[in-house]
This record gives structure tokens, C-alpha cells and sequence, in this order.
């Protein structure tokens, strides 16, 4: 395991076993139908994860599926068991483990320590669970309720909130704002925000992901307020303060930290692009005193939640150097957990930077592993020191490259020499 990137790992999950992904979406809370991106990259992230010999994965029986798949087991040495492959795509993922199929993934199952990791938990994955006789890895739809966006604010209707908000634990500072459940509601937060006079707010939804229905507000804007349709269960309205811009990286930047269960990890710097994560860069380019306060922070909110499962923090710098707890994605498998895992396995125990970046491939997997190796900027894991991996990679749809150097400039003109789009 890597010293550098030991900040969350494998054995976080299961200390004693194997890890069984399946990363679908049988049972996630509100509707995605249409996002075929997710739907068919999310149980691919988890291919680059397995450890040789150890983990298995769950995908979906497509043919893109199967020629990613090949990669992976041919580059990181894996066994032929460690992909399984599942009739249903990925909103039917967990649910599609029947038959044979079934009774393959149960007997690999039953030969070791095996603990179950699904996109969130819900009946489908407690179904599957239950089926393959193995525990389940995550925290209950309930608990993400009680601690996810929604804990960061008060209510604006005080009557509303029985448990403890995370603005009013000493040690962390949030954004000013307030959780929504109705159009008055939320017309109220809006006027009692502009009234303290914030004139730039952000709007956004308790429980979606990857940055889905997030609005950017001014003061003038009543009406997207007064029309806000609540797709995404209750809303938060807060102050909105501008991501900083890191010249080094070349973008906005949001810094993070993520847990498995209690425990902490290291902080990163994510890469944003309006509401959109492109990447992470590690170890985290924050001044000393923030990465500290950053630890701290998140150690405040999990020791009063008390996580059992994934889950993460996102920061915001602002331009006097003052950092704000402004996001939380706990209660599932977020696309940065499987770099991490990733990282921990394969990342240099000298002084590098991990640098993953989001693209667009044009074309097959193998053909981009092709010029990488030609140029002489292949990262052959376990093998090489550093170069370009693609972490994940699903053909004219959406990828993930991981570059690692000694710098933050060197892996980014590894990254530009791979894709030569950024």
C-alpha cells in the first residue's frame, strides 16, 4: 500500500476481506432515467479498484463493458472471476444478479471475507446482500436524511428540525443558508438571505449528486425561486461564495476530504468547472494551517454522525483565506472513491502529485493505451513509476485519466500529451 496515499484504502472498507462492488442504481432515491452517463460509466469506475486476486466487480453484460473489462484484467493482473458479468444495465444492476450468475458471485462469496459495496443502500442492494449472504457496506436512506446537505443549515421554519444542525457545532464554518421544503419556504430563506445582504446565492437540492440541479442566484432572481420545482426532495439556499482559482492547475478549485466509516482521510483538491467535478489533484494544495483546519472540520462532523459507510466534504477557499464547509456527499459511492482506492494501491511513496482529470474519449480503450505506450507515457501499475492510467474509460461517452509526476505542471502536461483536449 502506498505511504503517500494511505489516507483511504481498502482495508478502511474490510479488513479482513475482499470487496464485492456493484456500483448500479436498482433503488437509488429519485429518478435518473435519461442520464445515460451515469448509468453506464458508475459500475465501471469500479474495475481499476480490484486488487489482484481479492476484490470483484459487477458490470453490466454490455459490449463496451466486455472490452473494458479485458483491459483491466490483462494490465492489472486480475483473475478471470474478479468481473462478473450481469444481464441488467445500471439502474437494474443489483436486481439482475439471478441465475447462474448469482450462484457464481455466491460461491466466490462464500470462499472468503467478503463485504458487499453498492452506489447507495437501498432494497435492491440489502436484496442482494441478503442473497449473496455477505454484510453490506454503507449508511441507511434514513441516516443520509438526517446527515447529508440538510444537516449543514437550520430550517427556516424552526418547528421543522428535531435533531442538531451542523451550523451550530463550534469548529466548523458554513456558509449562511437554510433548508426548504415548500415554495414559502424557501421564498422565505430567499428574502431573509437578500435582507442580511448576500446579493449572489446558490440554490441546490438535499439529495442529488455530481452536481445535478444546482442553480446560481442573484438577488433579483424571485422568480426561479418562486417556481423552484423541488425534484430532488427538500432545497438549501445559501450565500454564495466563489470557488478559488488555483493558476498552478489551471481551474476553480474545491478542496475535499472523504471517510470510510470513521475513519478520516487526506485531504485532495477537486477540480471544478462551473457546478461540474472534473478531477482531483493529491495530495491537497492548501497553506498548512487550512489542511489542518480542513482535518479537523470533517473529524467534527463524522464524530457527530458517526458514518458507517463512504462519504465525503467539500470546502470552499475564499479570497481571504478562509475555509468553508459547503457540501456533503455521504451515503454512497461517489466517482472519487474508486481513484482513492486506486491511489492507495498504486501511488509513489516519494514526493508526487496524483493528478485525474475527466475527458472524453473518442475512441477504444486499448487504442488510447496504445498511444500512451508509444509516447512513452504509459503508467504500467505495480511496474512503473508514473505516467497516464485511464481510471475509467467508456467510449465517446466520458473517462477518467490519472497522471503522476513529480509536479503539478509535469502531470498536467502528461494529461494534455494523452488527450491533448486540456
Amino acid at each position: 500500500m502506498s505511504e503517500l496515499y494511505s489516507g483511504l484504502c481498502h482495508q478502511h472498507i474490510n479488513p479482513a476481506g475482499g470487496i464485492i462492488f456493484c456500483l448500479g442504481d436498482s433503488g437509488g432515491p429519485f429518478d435518473r432515467k435519461g442520464n445515460d452517463m451515469y448509468e453506464r460509466s458508475a459500475p465501471l469506475t469500479a474495475l481499476s479498484a480490484l486488487r489482484p486476486g481479492i476484490d470483484i466487480a459487477i458490470v453490466p453484460d454490455g459490449e463496451l463493458e466486455q472490452a473494458v473489462a479485458i483491459f483491466y484484467r490483462q494490465i492489472l493482473g486480475l483473475e478471470s472471476w474478479q468481473i462478473q458479468f450481469a444481464p441488467g444495465g445500471f439502474r437494474t444492476l443489483e436486481t439482475s444478479v439471478c441465475g447462474d450468475m448469482e450462484a457464481r458471485v455466491y460461491e466466490l462469496a462464500r470462499s472468503g471475507s467478503f463485504v458487499l459495496v453498492t452506489s447507495y443502500v437501498h432494497d435492491a442492494a440489502e436484496w442482494l446482500a441478503d442473497r449473496l449472504q455477505v454484510p453490506l457496506y454503507g449508511d441507511s436512506w434514513r441516516w443520509r436524511k438526517q446527515y447529508g446537505k440538510v444537516a449543514l443549515h437550520s430550517h427556516i421554519n424552526s418547528s421543522k428540525r428535531h435533531f442538531l444542525a451542523l451550523d451550530q457545532l463550534d469548529g466548523l464554518t458554513i456558509p449562511k443558508g437554510y433548508v426548504a421544503d415548500t415554495r414559502a419556504e424557501l421564498m422565505n430563506a430567499f428574502s431573509a438571505l437578500v435582507s442580511a445582504g448576500n446579493t449572489k446565492l446558490v440554490l441546490k437540492p438535499a439529495f442529488a449528486d455530481a452536481g445535478e440541479g444546482i442553480i446560481y442566484l442573484t438577488k433579483h432572481d424571485r422568480r426561479q425561486v418562486e417556481e423552484y420545482d423541488f425534484k430532488f426532495g427538500p432545497a438549501i439556499l445559501e450565500e454564495r461564495i466563489a470557488l478559488a482559482y488555483d493558476r498552478e492547475l489551471g481551474g476553480h478549485v474545491s478542496p475535499s476530504i472523504h471517510w470510510a466509516g470513521i475513519f478520516t482521510g487526506l485531504p485532495t483538491s477537486q477540480m471544478v468547472e462551473d457546478t461540474e467535478y472534473k478531477g482531483m489533484c493529491y495530495p491537497a494544495r492548501l497553506v498548512e494551517p487550512l489542511y489542518v483546519q480542513a482535518i479537523s472540520m470533517v473529524r467534527a462532523y463524522v464524530d457527530f454522525s458517526k458514518p458507517k459507510g463512504f462519504g465525503g466534504v467539500d470546502f470552499i477557499c475564499d479570497r481571504d483565506q478562509q475555509l468553508f464547509l459547503c457540501d456533503v456527499n455521504n451515503g454512497r459511492c461517489t466517482e472519487a472513491i474508486p481513484p482513492l482506492l486506486f491511489a492507495s494501491q498504486y501511488g509513489g511513496t516519494d514526493q508526487q502529485v496524483l493528478l485525474t482529470r475527466k475527458y472524453c474519449p473518442e475512441d477504444s480503450i486499448w487504442a488510447l493505451w496504445s498511444r500512451l505506450e508509444a509516447t512513452g507515457s504509459a503508467w504500467h501499475p505495480g511496474q512503473s513509476s508514473g505516467g497516464v492510467f485511464p481510471l475509467m474509460h467508456l467510449e465517446e461517452k466520458t473517462g477518467m485519466l490519472v497522471a503522476q509526476a513529480p509536479t503539478v505542471q509535469e502531470a498536467r502536461a502528461l494529461l494534455r500529451k494523452a488527450t491533448e483536449t486540456f
